[in-house]
């Protein structure tokens, strides 16, 4: 990989930028080390994360869909890295893959237990808040709520994220989907479902 240095910049040369085949990565270089962008993100703990980085592209220049998906995807997985997101669930997967090697049951599924209870308490405050954190119920992402009782966890897939409410529908086994339903409270769902 080039050094940054040697890049096309986008304050420089647009143009030139635009025509780069480094062109985001050179982008996600500048959006993280630009004061003005940590600071708008810090202020509102990433939720507006998505209108941040469209105004970002669009200063330099990027207005394509597939490459702000694409860019947004990066920002994303940055994120979740530097929160250890993907060491946990490397973890899990790794203790899964233990499980069903093991004769001992107990203690694996103890273990399981544990990391999922860490990744619950790190996610919990975003289920108390009384507005939708737009980068953690983002769209496609899996939530589960409890509507009938403490025990039964129904799942829901995201569709539509707004800071007042969002629109997911409920999977169902073997993964049938149900109709769209719209939900104004975070306290409504319990917990983020790990794609593992």
């Amino acid at each position: 990989m080039m050094d940054i240095r040697g890049r096309c910049c986008p304050f420089i040369n647009k143009k030139e930028f635009l025509k780069c085949g480094a062109m985001l990565d050179t982008a996600f270089f500048h959006f993280e080390n630009d004061y003005d962008i940590n600071k708008q993100l810090e202020a509102t703990e990433n939720s507006d994360y998505e209108k941040i980085i469209k105004a970002f592209l669009k200063k330099i220049g990027i207005k394509e869909w597939s490459l702000i998906i694409r860019f947004t995807d990066m920002f994303i997985e940055k994120y979740n890295e530097d929160n250890e997101i993907t060491q946990d669930k490397d973890n899990i997967k790794e203790l899964k893959d233990l499980l069903v090697k093991t004769q001992d049951i107990n203690d694996i599924s103890n273990e399981i237990k544990e990391l999922y209870k860490k990744l619950d308490d790190k996610h919990s405050k975003f289920f108390q808040d009384k507005t939708f954190n737009k980068f953690q119920f983002r769209c496609g992402r899996v939530i589960q709520g409890c509507f009938m009782n403490d025990y039964d966890y129904q799942t829901f897939a995201v569709s539509k994220v707004t800071k007042t409410y969002i629109e997911a529908y409920p999977i169902y086994y073997r993964g049938r989907c149900g109709d769209v339903r719209k939900f104004t409270k975070p306290s409504e769902f319990k917990r983020f479902v790990y794609n593992m």
